[in-house]
């Protein structure tokens, strides 16, 4: 008897069809900050973008507190202000007696965004001026979780520009 999506139970999936399944899942989103207690995720979600080129977009912001989500529509330079607030995150991890770096995403003023404070424990904070008007706080201890969380932010920014050739 077929399952859900017509498949039963006794299908058999390759280890490799499964990899190609995760990497298509992984190369939707532009951005991942988690830790064990929350997460931040910017995922495209229309696939080509529009005939303006905006790609339409979900940002989601969980904790055990809440779940936020809210629409955007993120356009290639957006891809670089992202490159750029990594760079910049990056130089603050190597200072670890500097000030904590605020980076803040993305800068069209348009629609929701994001900053993320280089702080102990990293923090990120989430706005949503024009549709909700809400705004979140959310500390994320990235540095528990991995200590290179910059360098694998900057692996799936450049995952999603090669995947979707921007």
């Amino acid at each position: 008897m077929p399952g859900v999506g017509g498949l039963s139970q006794n299908d058999v999936f390759s280890a490799e069809s499964i990899r190609d399944v995760m990497n298509t899942l992984a190369a939707r989103e532009l951005i991942r900050l988690e830790d064990r207690s929350g997460s931040v995720i910017v995922r495209l979600t229309r696939e080509p973008p529009s005939p303006y080129g905006d790609f339409e977009a979900e940002l989601e912001v969980e904790s055990s507190f809440a779940t936020v989500r809210a629409r955007l529509s993120v356009r290639s330079e957006d891809f670089d202000d992202w490159a750029e607030c990594l760079d910049l995150l990056q130089e603050g991890e190597r200072d670890e007696y500097g000030p904590p770096v605020s980076v803040y995403w993305s800068n069209s003023g348009r629609q929701p965004w994001l900053t993320v404070i280089s702080d102990d424990p990293i923090s990120v904070e989430v706005g949503d001026p024009t549709q909700s008007g809400v705004r979140v706080h959310i500390p994320l201890d990235l540095r528990s979780v991995e200590r290179a969380w910059v360098e694998h932010a900057r692996e799936r920014l450049h995952a999603v520009r090669d995947a979707w050739g921007v």
